[in-house]
């Protein structure tokens, strides 16, 4: 009797085990891996130290426009110090701007920038897997920008964004592959 109780329980936790480990792609198992290969996924924004070619009566041209808005509505909301001649702007960053944003060794455009993240991608739902073989399969879902303070900030100051919804969500597809360490978005 002794002997049939250990096969009985071995037999037990082999099912117990197998259970747990199911090698089907379900919504929730495909969120976490879509999850995870989207987060890194997002824009930063870039801020110089100083924005030339724009007067105070009205500007050289659109981007330096928005810079414009978006330097002052950082600056209202205490990341920035600006001083401001009719030829350019001279941006600082205070000690809130300096816990948010760190030096852009490589520069952008050629300059000398600091950068923050302004958005990444969140995974809003998984609304569909289509399985195509045993170990590849296709999954539709929705995702969105998640804004970050200062993303907020830079959206609501440009009148270009002004129109269309920071909470509007996007619908995609991703290939999704079984590997004997789980599922993969495919290459």
């Amino acid at each position: 009797m002794k002997g049939t109780n250990s096969v009985f329980s071995v037999i037990c936790c082999a099912v117990l085990l197998s259970a747990g480990c199911s090698r089907d792609l379900s919504r929730s198992r495909a969120a976490d891996v879509i999850s995870k290969a989207i987060a890194p996924i997002g824009v930063d924004y870039n801020l110089f130290p100083t924005y030339t070619g724009m007067n105070i009566s009205g500007p050289a041209n659109w981007l330096a426009f928005d810079n414009k808005r978006t330097c002052e509505a950082l600056a209202t909301q205490g990341y920035v110090a600006l001083q401001t001649s009719p030829e350019a702007i001279t941006v600082t960053l205070t000690d809130k701007g300096r816990e948010v944003f760190t030096n852009n060794d490589a520069g952008y455009a050629g300059r000398q920038s600091w950068k923050t993240a302004a958005c990444r991608m969140e995974l809003v739902s998984v609304t569909g897997i289509s399985k195509t073989s045993e170990n590849t399969a296709v999954v539709q879902y929705t995702w969105k920008w998640h804004l970050t303070p200062v993303g907020s900030i830079a959206w609501k100051s440009v009148p270009e964004l002004a129109g269309q919804d920071p909470d509007a969500t996007f619908t995609t597809q991703a290939a999704l592959q079984r590997f004997d360490d789980g599922w993969r978005i495919a290459n």
